[in-house]
């Protein structure tokens, strides 16, 4: 089982909500940006390029550490799940 871990790339984000899937989570900040992290096999993380990111040991594409979502950048989000 993993264990939480404290996120370095985030600290200097004010993080309002959190969700945290079997494979991917999601950070929503106050300003309403969304960052992504984990498996984006099926694009569930939103990211537009999943060229080159790396594989896990089970060959699924995957992003490592938290993103900023670009795709979202000029909406104001306010809710993620």
């Amino acid at each position: 089982m993993p264990v939480p871990q404290k996120i370095d790339s985030l600290t200097k984000e004010v993080i309002v909500k959190l969700s945290c899937g079997d494979s991917h989570s999601m950070a929503l900040t106050k300003e309403g940006m969304v960052y992504a992290w984990g498996e984006a096999t099926c694009g569930q993380l939103g990211f537009e390029d999943l060229k080159n990111l790396p594989r896990n040991a089970d060959g699924r594409v995957y992003q490592p550490v938290p993103q900023k979502v670009t795709a979202l950048e000029k909406k104001k989000i306010v809710e993620i799940s």
